[in-house]
């Protein structure tokens, strides 16, 4: 590859390893792109993946196509999934970007 250092080029070549596996994420999503969110999807998604007691370390939501930090966060003493939170936060801007409006405010 021209003008991409070496590091660069080996993280490209392992990202390919995934093509189609993105394959089968681009084809799963594509009803989401075309009909967008419903909320039935929305509401099953937050049942499965709320914890017990509805804890949530920092809770996102939707309005108006735009992504929010909603209520007080529960940070403290969960430094330990600062990744996890920071990747939640920039899932639902990805969210944001691909389905705009079409997502229900919740």
């Amino acid at each position: 590859m021209t003008g991409v250092d070496r590091g660069t080029a080996d993280m490209l070549a392992y990202c390919k390893k995934f093509d189609d596996l993105y394959a089968v994420i681009d084809d799963d999503l594509s009803e989401c792109k075309e009909n967008g969110i419903s909320r039935e999807l929305l509401d099953a998604a937050v049942s499965k993946y709320t914890t017990v007691g509805n804890n949530k370390g920092i809770a996102m939501g939707f309005a108006g196509g735009k992504a929010y930090v909603v209520g007080g966060t529960l940070l403290g003493g969960l430094s330990h999934h600062a990744e996890i939170v920071i990747t939640y936060v920039q899932v639902m801007e990805e969210l944001e970007l691909l389905f705009g409006t079409s997502i229900p405010d919740v």
